[in-house]
């Protein structure tokens, strides 16, 4: 029997063991991260009652990243001199 959750209800957890550091387990009973985990091949471990799916999933499949630095907006005698720089290098070669 299926339950049906609401979008808020519907959750991804992600966790790992100082035993198996080199293993995610990852539940998902939210299907868009179900089929996602299923397309980049995580191992079905088991399936709850209320849909909600339990995987596994090696460590380096798993990237966890700082984001990006915001850029600087370039003032206008930075452009030019760019482009003065891109020009003669075109020149050049």
């Amino acid at each position: 029997m299926t339950v049906t959750l609401m979008l808020e209800e519907q959750e991804v957890h992600f966790s790992m063991s100082a035993d198996k550091p080199d293993t995610w387990v990852v539940y998902a009973d939210y299907p868009k991260w179900q089929r996602k985990l299923e397309r980049i091949g995580a191992t079905l471990v088991k399936v709850e009652k209320s849909g909600g799916k339990h995987y596994e999933l090696p460590a380096k499949q798993l990237s966890l990243r700082n984001p990006a630095k915001p850029r600087k907006p370039m003032t206008s005698d930075e452009k030019a001199q760019l482009r003065t720089q891109l020009s003669a290098h075109r020149t050049n070669t």
